[in-house]
């Protein structure tokens, strides 16, 4: 791939004419005067690779890479690592000591800690994350050893030497390429993937097996030989019981991943006293373990934190969000971050397509947590923000199909405006009502005659007016109904005249006059003649404010008649009739 990616970039970045100059990786852009004649220099911006190639006749070029060339970025990234650390983890593990100096001694701790960030590094690898991909595509290492893994000077583990890489990790091998000892056995290569073949080499770079089953054959390793190529130690593996988690003298298909190693490994540092096999059947839990891992290693409340969102019922929800850095409660996560809460569930549910407005993914996400299904939610990516919502009612209210089916016609947003302000079904029922008396007036109005037709459009206007207005934000219910229903008495009262003549349009009037005067006793005030945000008594239906005059008529009336006084001290202050 190495040498595929070098020859892409020559010929798209470079030209095609130029022969294969030499290559040269640089920790920052140099200068004019540092650049060799023929040869291309490589370095890291935050554009992403950039280079500067000077030709033999001294033409200098610079730029940044529009392409992908993961390997060559890679390349980069390996050989900047200080010369000292690639020596660090072989002499670390009593492996190829150099220039005299003796192994260094680690201890348990450090020990699994490294086996921890390798395992994390191979799952980066084979998921594309960008930890370990660059190319943020998932890859295959194909050659994973002991001597393929370096650490920084912070102590941390890089994968090197992608020579092999592929970029079909979920494929069958078709070259058996690698080092021998690192391989399955030759049978295996038959029915395991690329990722599965680098989980064989995980394992042994964790533990390598004194009986040897590989590509070349059955081998008995010496235990100098396992010591020196091995992460962790036999006592540590016995302690923890990874022993079947990490054998490798038996393969099948599908067996570990290294995403699940890696979750095995920090339930053992951090006693998560979770049980290793649910660990590799579950891989939402593994996941989710990974990523808080990755994120919040340093945190001090790390394992309560793992512990509490294992417990959450959407694990499928939570993993990407996790893995995006976002460990807020998925309810926090609505209201802070809809939009990637909404574009993380579309992609978890492999539902093309993004919502970028935050109203419309709160919307969606009111939809998701009523129970719509992924199907229903593709669907609902094309409606407006208010349809949505009114599709939400229409299920809260378990309205008629032919009701619902409203929300589908031309006037949806009419609808979706009454079933959104209404609060209950029986409300939704009337604005319905109130809907249908409308719609027939609208498909009437091509009949009349022309004296009726300006009057009747012009109050079938002022209704559509009125409906859209609920959906005003800024004031409350009952003031938006207010609103509503003063300006619908007074489209009635003034196109009255014009409309009563004909008995059709008469019943009409007399029908929307009717609904309203169901929906007044939804919006109540208490007492007679007492204003509440600005709305009076009278604002309610006929006999609701006869009712209220009656009682205020028997309460002045009741006040005028002298007082009569009590002998029962119980009753004082008491006013008896």
């Amino acid at each position: 791939m190495f040498i595929d990616d070098y020859e892409q970039f020559i010929k798209n970045e470079i030209s095609s004419n130029v022969a294969a100059p030499e290559l040269r990786f640089c920790s920052k852009m140099p200068s004019d005067t540092a650049l060799a004649y023929n040869t291309l220099h490589l370095y890291q911006t935050e554009k992403g690779l950039s280079y500067v190639f000077k030709t033999s006749e001294g033409k200098i070029t610079r730029g940044h890479s529009a392409g992908n060339y993961p390997s060559l970025s890679q390349a980069l990234n390996n050989a900047l690592l200080d010369e000292s650390s690639i020596k660090s983890i072989h002499a670390s593990l009593g492996f190829y000591p150099r220039d005299g100096l003796p192994p260094i001694e680690l201890d348990e701790n450090r020990r699994l800690q490294m086996a921890i960030d390798i395992a994390l590094q191979v799952d980066a690898l084979h998921r594309g994350l960008p930890s370990s991909s660059r190319s943020g595509k998932p890859a295959a290492h194909q050659d994973l050893k002991i001597e393929n893994i370096v650490m920084d000077a912070k102590g941390q583990c890089h994968l090197i030497d992608f020579g092999f890489s592929t970029s079909t990790p979920n494929q069958m091998k078709f070259q058996f390429n690698g080092t021998p000892m690192y391989m399955p056995s030759i049978d295996a290569l038959f029915f395991l993937t690329q990722a599965e073949i680098d989980v064989v080499a995980l394992r042994r770079i964790m533990t390598m097996p004194g009986d040897l089953n590989c590509i070349a054959g059955n081998h008995t390793i010496t235990e100098e030989e396992r010591k020196r190529r091995s992460v962790l130690t036999d006592d540590m593996i016995a302690r923890l019981h990874l022993a079947n988690y990490l054998q490798t003298s038996s393969f099948k298909s599908p067996d570990m991943t290294a995403m699940a190693l890696a979750a095995i490994l920090i339930a053992a540092q951090l006693n998560l006293g979770i049980d290793y096999d649910t660990l590799q059947k579950k891989p939402d839990q593994a996941a989710i373990i990974v990523a808080y891992y990755r994120h919040r290693k340093e945190s001090p409340t790390l394992k309560q934190d793992i512990l509490k969102a294992l417990k959450e019922p959407d694990l499928a929800t939570r993993v990407p969000l996790a893995e995006a850095g976002y460990f807020e409660t998925l309810e926090q996560l609505t209201q802070s971050k809809p939009i990637h809460y909404l574009n993380t569930y579309l992609k978890q549910n492999k539902i093309p397509g993004q919502v970028n407005d935050i109203e419309k993914s709160r919307a969606l996400i009111e939809a998701i947590n009523s129970g719509s299904s992924p199907n229903e939610i593709e669907a609902m990516l094309n409606k407006e923000t208010l349809q949505i919502r009114g599709i939400i009612r229409a299920r809260e209210f378990k309205l008629p199909k032919e009701q619902a089916a409203l929300l589908e016609g031309e006037k949806s947003s009419h609808v979706s405006c009454l079933l959104t302000f209404a609060q209950n079904k029986t409300q939704a029922q009337h604005y319905l009502d109130l809907y249908h008396h409308l719609s027939q007036l609208e498909l009437k109005q091509p009949t009349l005659a022309p004296e009726y037709q300006q009057a009747s459009r012009d109050l079938v206007n002022r209704l559509n007016a009125a409906i859209l207005a609920l959906n005003t934000q800024s004031r409350t219910p009952a003031e938006r109904f207010a609103c509503f229903n003063s300006s619908i008495a007074t489209a009635i009262n003034d196109n009255r005249a014009a409309l009563e003549t004909n008995t059709g349009l008469t019943k009409f009037l007399d029908d929307i006059c009717t609904v309203l005067a169901s929906l007044i006793v939804f919006y109540p005030i208490v007492y007679a003649y007492q204003k509440k945000h600005n709305v009076h008594y009278s604002f309610f239906k006929p006999e609701t404010a006869v009712m209220l005059d009656k009682i205020e008529q028997a309460q002045g009336t009741l006040h005028e008649q002298p007082h009569m006084v009590s002998d029962n001290p119980a009753d004082e202050g008491m006013i008896a009739s």
